[in-house]
């Protein structure tokens, strides 16, 4: 069974933008770690908001998903008690 690598804003924002100081890690950790990534809506939002002015930003983030590399499988309501103890 392989591991469920959960991504946030940052990492996400790091691999499609190149301008990003850590672009070219996060790229190299793209390319080394299982996909697809997990996420949640929270974190589409706020990664589209803030790569809205890079040009295909919005894109890349919405072909992530459509590619199936980038999936939501998170429900709060679900994961309430992980959340709580984290």
């Amino acid at each position: 069974m392989n591991k469920q690598i959960i991504t946030d804003t940052g990492f996400l924002v790091a691999l499609i933008n190149k301008s990003e100081d850590y672009h070219d890690w996060a790229v190299q950790a793209a390319n080394d770690l299982h996909l697809p990534f997990v996420t949640c809506e929270a974190v589409i939002t706020e990664t589209c908001f803030l790569l809205r002015d890079i040009y295909g930003g919005e894109d890349a983030v919405l072909g992530l998903m459509a590619n199936q590399s980038l999936q939501i499988a998170f429900r709060l309501d679900e994961e309430l008690q992980t959340v709580q103890a984290l």
